[in-house]
């Protein structure tokens, strides 16, 4: 019996098996390091790192249906709420509610840590708002890639710019954007040395993990969420290269010994 996947098809069957697979992996490493080297901040980016790797495992179950049976997973058993929006309702709360969260608080801990919990709790509602409008609405607010189950790619799913999901998105995201990227990068000019470079560093890569997260959410096409989907895996490592320890070579005038952290709300985190 020939398959039916297309060339884009395996691309996105073998990058959304493989990253989910990556994604557990680098995160378990991150976990174990933070257990190693007593940085805090990685366990939080290894709990995030393994949910968006779960979020590619409603891909992963399509792609295997392909294979076994050359269509995809039966979507369209009832117009209301289809088969597949139940599998799409758990690999988002993977993300938003498990993976991004994580991601989210470790920057709270940093800009935020007194008063961490109102703004984790502010954005734990958007998420569950989100996840809850998904599977009740799947059918009119969400443009599924591609709209067909002919077997020919693996199914994805963009957000209606109409749709109630886009007014909490844009909360959600603006809640990363403050304290993950501008939060971050503010507390920068306050610290010195390797703080001060390890902070810009996150800064950026959060900035870019949020552009891929947010690209990938609203496309359309079936190609740039392949390319979005590898983006954010990249930008997560970039973020263990910021908060992994390091030392700092020392200048010449000075004693040769490792730079102390004098920031209080990063120490014993990033180091």
């Amino acid at each position: 019996m020939p398959l039916a996947l297309q060339p884009i098809g395996w691309l996105n069957g073998l990058t959304q098996s493989g990253l989910l697979i990556f994604g557990c992996i680098l995160g378990f490493f991150f976990i174990s390091k933070s257990r190693k080297t007593q940085a805090n901040l990685l366990l939080f980016l290894g709990l995030g790192t393994i949910g968006i790797g779960l979020w590619q495992l409603a891909g992963l179950i399509d792609f295997i249906h392909i294979i076994a049976t050359t269509v995809n997973l039966p979507i369209y058993s009832d117009p209301n709420i289809p088969f597949s929006s139940l599998f799409w309702y758990f690999t988002t709360l993977f993300e938003l509610i498990f993976g991004i969260a994580f991601i989210y608080y470790s920057a709270l801990k940093l800009v935020i840590p007194n008063k961490r919990l109102y703004f984790l709790i502010l954005y734990l509602i958007l998420g569950v708002g989100i996840s809850l409008i998904y599977i009740w609405f799947f059918s009119s607010d969400i443009d599924l890639i591609p709209d067909d189950s002919s077997g020919n790619d693996i199914i994805n799913t963009s957000v209606k710019a109409t749709s109630l999901i886009f007014p909490l998105m844009i909360g959600a995201v603006l809640l990363f954007f403050i304290f993950n990227v501008i939060g971050l990068l503010l507390r920068s000019t306050k610290s010195k040395g390797i703080v001060k470079k390890k902070l810009i560093q996150l800064g950026i890569a959060n900035l870019l993990f949020l552009s891929f997260f947010v690209a990938y959410v609203i496309a359309n096409l079936s190609g740039t969420k392949l390319i979005m989907r590898i983006g954010e895996i990249g930008s997560i490592i970039a973020m263990y290269y910021a908060l992994r320890e390091v030392q700092e070579k020392p200048e010449k005038e000075r004693p040769k010994k490792e730079e102390k952290c004098n920031d209080e709300r990063i120490k014993g985190h990033v180091y």
